[in-house]
């Protein structure tokens, strides 16, 4: 366990060379008509840097960004509700769409009569089954449309009234080779800690002084190979989405062959989250875990055949906090193991 300190360590101090990366940061939203707390019939929120690219529209509202770059190239949409031809149309669109892009889907207040026959095109981008579009449900997407497909790609999706459907992602666009090694710096802070960033406390995830965190409210996760590389930050609002211990514990669980898993709570973590903790101890966490209202955690963990020597943990219950945690890995070196 580690301490509980509220000052950064001298080896983290002292200026280790930070990884050169640059991110895409995307935020997907689909409402179903009947989902609990939507105005009207509910909306899609597409963001790709923090501008929202939806087109607003019944059925499926679809944004294509450059991989590379991260620019957004164009928005379309298909009422694949009321329009009779918008699967077959849906289907043509995203079969045309190939090489380095990032394709975001996002429904909105109903998208399941018409949808059926671009299944073979969803699935080419990395959608997986069971595809559930049913009436008034909500599915979002961030997929691929080139060959060789990413670790990153995400799908959520609800059943009528058990929405809305979120992803909260961000991927590396360029990042150079990794260093020899990376120096773990989580902060974790629930609302009422004292010294808290304001205004309710944030979550910082660094390696090598460069930071990984998307600072959402609750659950933050960063991800990267046994090798140091950067693959995938998400964020799942354990206080205000219903769904979101649920997507987390999947999320977490779904991490395998060996990958090194980097969490901290921010603010609130506690209401819906509840479904995260057996995912939690898989990656290396230790009995008692603290989850109650404003607590703070953070998880140097690992998803692999075996639990390093580094991992790390610290938690404390509200205003006791911040939690941090600091760890020294050398990537594809295996620092055996924890009993």
């Amino acid at each position: 366990m580690a301490d509980l300190s509220s000052s950064v360590p001298k080896f983290l101090a002292r200026k280790r060379r930070a990884v050169s990366v640059t991110f895409m940061d995307m935020y997907l939203r689909s409402e179903g008509c009947n989902d609990p707390g939507v105005t009207l019939c509910g909306t899609t929120i597409i963001q790709v840097h923090g501008v929202d690219h939806s087109l607003h529209r019944r059925g499926h509202n679809i944004v294509v960004v450059n991989a590379k770059t991260g620019v957004f190239i164009e928005s379309k949409s298909f009422d694949t509700h009321g329009d009779g031809t918008a699967g077959d149309r849906m289907r043509d669109y995203l079969n045309s769409i190939t090489g380095d892009k990032v394709v975001l889907i996002a429904t909105q207040d109903s998208a399941s009569n018409t949808w059926q026959p671009a299944a073979d095109a969803l699935r080419r981008l990395g959608v997986t089954d069971p595809i559930l579009l049913e009436f008034r449900g909500s599915f979002a997407f961030i997929g691929y449309a080139g060959a060789n497909k990413p670790s990153w790609i995400a799908q959520e999706q609800q059943k009528r009234y058990e929405g809305p459907s979120i992803i909260h992602l961000r991927i590396p666009l360029q990042q150079s080779a990794p260093v020899p090694r990376m120096s773990i710096f989580l902060r974790s802070e629930g609302c009422d800690d004292p010294g808290k960033t304001l205004p309710c406390g944030r979550a910082f995830m660094k390696v090598n002084n460069q930071g990984y965190s998307l600072h959402a409210r609750g659950v933050n996760v960063a991800v990267f190979s046994v090798e140091g590389v950067f693959l995938e930050t998400r964020a799942f609002d354990t206080h205000g989405w219903a769904k979101a211990g649920t997507s987390v514990a999947n999320y977490l669980n779904r991490l395998s062959g060996e990958k090194i898993v980097l969490i901290a709570f921010q603010d609130e973590a506690s209401r819906f989250g509840g479904p995260i903790l057996p995912a939690l101890k898989r990656l290396g966490a230790k009995e008692p875990l603290i989850l109650s209202s404003h607590s703070s955690f953070a998880l140097a963990g690992y998803a692999g055949s075996y639990m390093p020597s580094w991992i790390s943990q610290a938690q404390a219950p509200s205003g006791k906090g911040p939690s941090i945690v600091t760890a020294l890995i050398e990537p594809g070196f295996r620092n055996c193991c924890q009993n």
